[in-house]
């Protein structure tokens, strides 16, 4: 009797996205610094009397970390275990992380589907209707090309008969097609010196490829934000997905 196929996995590859083109690597004496978006998008809100602090963004969108207008996005919401973050704790980088902000954020936790969407709740829960429910995995982070003090989960959802999850419903929001789906988790709110830096990427390699989470995705929301971080923002509208 021939032995039965392993069953396939449901879920997409990493590989798939972008993550390995944005994620960076760092050499023996290289130090991480903040880059210019990070120093005005989001170090104003983790440390507002920092010195790297910018006030305002060059094209005036933001201003001390906050912007005039709520954008409005569609998200997963999630759950992630506090084991990466208490690991953080025990390095030598760990205490240039804003743990406090980390407390802050546990409850708005979230992977952004399309954001910066210009119709309401209302036509786009008609936009996701009959979308079925799917899961995503959370792999351990990245420091990114950009935002270079915010340390990001990839994300990775269910396998689709078009591609994945995350690509199916940005086509029913009618959004381009994009690659790099994220949860930003740890925030630095000073920057590392080169042998802190050397520990961050020896961490960073050690969680690179392990699973720090999975999360059923059996509803989907609008969210309403003025600021990155999310500190200023409001779900404001449910959208339950099909469980056919």
């Amino acid at each position: 009797m021939p032995e039965p196929l392993p069953e396939q996995n449901p879920f997409a590859a990493p590989e798939d996205f972008a993550y390995d083109s944005v994620r960076r690597h760092f050499r023996d004496g290289e130090a991480l610094t903040f880059d210019e978006r990070y120093r005005y998008a989001q170090l104003p809100l983790i440390e507002p009397g920092h010195p790297l602090a910018l006030r305002r963004s060059p094209d005036d969108a933001y201003l001390n970390g906050s912007y005039r207008d709520a954008r409005i996005s569609v998200v997963a919401r999630l759950t992630v275990n506090p084991s990466l973050g208490e690991q953080a704790t025990l390095t030598s980088f760990g205490h240039k992380i804003d743990h406090a902000m980390t407390e802050r954020r546990k409850d708005l936790l979230h992977v952004t589907i399309a954001g910066g969407l210009d119709r309401g709740p209302a036509e786009l829960a008609q936009a996701l209707e009959g979308t079925a429910a799917f899961s995503m995995r959370l792999y351990g982070p990245l420091v990114g090309q950009f935002n270079s003090g915010r340390l990001y989960l990839p994300a990775v959802p269910t396998r689709t008969a078009r591609g994945d999850a995350f690509r199916d419903l940005r086509g029913r929001l009618g959004v381009c097609v994009g690659d790099f789906f994220a949860c930003g988790l740890l925030h630095f709110r000073d920057e590392l010196t080169p042998s802190e830096t050397m520990d961050l990427e020896c961490f960073l390699q050690v969680w690179q490829r392990e699973i720090v989470a999975e999360n059923r995705v059996d509803e989907l929301w609008v969210m309403s934000t003025h600021d990155d971080l999310g500190i200023d923002s409001a779900f404001v509208s449910r959208v339950e997905l099909s469980q056919g």
